[in-house]
């Protein structure tokens, strides 16, 4: 058993942002590609942050909890932005750059 299997994806609109992703992503035209491992293709689970989850409904909600998805551990999806006030020092050096990159 060899290579990554589950990739999870947290984001305020998760529910939203799943849908056709395979689709609009993982054609010649992106730059996401997703890597198929010996066992066969890698799942991707989508998960509503925590400080987001109480703006969606129940139905929804329960679905892309963190809280109920398998191998995330106990984690609310918001730890890549706490880095960004210490970031923000950077933003007048990427205005100018193109969105690919940005930091």
């Amino acid at each position: 058993q060899s290579g990554l299997r589950y990739f999870v994806v947290t984001y305020d609109i998760a529910c939203k942002y799943s849908v056709n992703f395979k689709e609009r992503c993982c054609n010649p035209t992106c730059n996401f590609v997703l890597i198929p491992t010996t066992e066969g293709d890698m799942f991707i689970v989508f998960c509503v942050n925590k400080f987001h989850q109480e703006s969606h409904d129940d139905n929804c909600g329960a679905k892309n909890s963190l809280n109920y998805t398998k191998f995330v551990g106990r984690t609310c999806g918001e730890g890549v932005e706490t880095i960004w006030a210490k970031l923000n020092w950077l933003r007048s050096s990427t205005r100018e750059m193109n969105p690919g990159m940005r930091i």
